[in-house]
């Protein structure tokens, strides 16, 4: 992440182009590139100058929107606040959550995905053909997320 935000200011054009697998170009496509998690934490790494803060800020905004995004995901579909709150707060001290995926992705991940179901309950309301087709997506990338490290 530290290369991304190094690069990103510098020249963006060369992003790909990581100090890692010296001979190839574009080495970074060859990782974890963390582009998210590096937009995410330009400012706390711009504050603090230090690549770890990074990593923590990354780790602790995504477990608060994965909180956050299942807060308003259960109070669009009760509309009562407390157990909105509580779903939201149950999922973040789940034993599931914690201990099975320690990795700043998993969690940025599945902080997108209760704001990808929100928007998913929106545009059934607007248009029922998109909604198929994004659960149809949405289906399947779930299932090759969670389930690559079985096959």
């Amino acid at each position: 992440m530290n290369w991304n935000i190094h690069q990103l200011f510098l020249n963006p054009s060369d992003l790909f182009n990581a100090n890692i697998y010296y001979p190839y170009k574009n080495s970074l496509a060859f990782s974890e590139t963390f582009l998210t998690s590096s937009v995410l934490s330009i400012i706390p790494m711009w504050l603090l100058k230090e690549p770890i803060v990074a990593v923590n800020f990354t780790l602790i905004s995504s477990i608060f929107m994965v909180g956050f995004f299942t807060f308003i995901l259960a109070f669009y579909l009760t509309k009562n606040f407390w157990p909105s709150l509580i779903s939201g707060l149950l999922i973040i001290f789940s034993p599931l959550f914690l201990d099975k995926k320690p990795t700043s992705k998993c969690y940025l991940f599945s902080g997108f995905l209760c704001q990808s179901c929100f928007l998913l309950c929106l545009s059934n309301l607007l248009n029922p053909v998109i909604f198929y087709f994004q659960c149809y997506f949405f289906f399947f990338s779930f299932i090759i997320v969670f389930f690559r490290d079985i096959f």
